[in-house]
């Protein structure tokens, strides 16, 4: 392995820490008695939603639209927003952008996307933050696998305490739905 594959390796570890950090930081301080929504779209339209309106900006929650649609509308929303918003600390809003961004692949004939924070939440192979297969709607955020930390500065400490603040009332309305119907 070249000098130079090695150094791009620790740059992606570094990226999946900080991601998964952001993550997992972010549910676990918006979490309603404990718990979040255990399916990742609502994961990933809470989160979203909460980085927007603590930025200003305001999206469209998941209402139940197709998955592959609201991960499109999702990352064309947010792209737009962040064509003019730069009130995030760098490394969260590449982190953010990073996340959200709407990926794809082939599974036989058809064309799946997904989001790389979905990945981190639900993980293939039973390595996302919550357990693989959990059979609840909502799930206690003490169950996460805990990533190695990595430390936020104090700017970025206060963004992500923005965030949680404006995620934690969508996370809130998610979980009492959940609780009082069916999913």
């Amino acid at each position: 392995m070249r000098i130079e594959e090695k150094s791009d390796m620790k740059d992606v570890n570094q990226e999946y820490l900080l991601d998964m950090n952001f993550l997992k930081k972010v549910l676990v301080g918006s979490a309603v008695e404990g718990k979040v929504p255990t399916d990742s779209i609502l994961i990933l339209s809470e989160v979203s939603n909460g980085v927007l309106d603590f930025l200003g900006g305001k999206i469209d929650p998941y209402n139940g639209e197709n998955y592959n649609d609201f991960r499109h509308q999702n990352w064309e929303r947010v792209q737009d927003f962040f064509k003019y918003e730069t009130g995030l600390s760098s490394r969260l809003s590449d982190s953010f952008l990073r996340m959200v961004e709407v990926q794809g692949s082939r599974e036989g004939h058809e064309w799946v996307t997904y989001t790389e924070l979905e990945e981190y939440y639900c993980g293939n192979w039973g390595c996302g933050l919550r357990p693989a297969g959990y059979p609840q709607k909502t799930v206690p955020t003490n169950l996460f696998i805990r990533p190695r930390r990595i430390e936020f500065s104090e700017n970025e400490e206060a963004d992500l305490t923005g965030i949680i603040e404006y995620t934690k009332p969508i996370v809130e309305r998610d979980v009492k739905y959940l609780t009082e119907n069916s999913w």
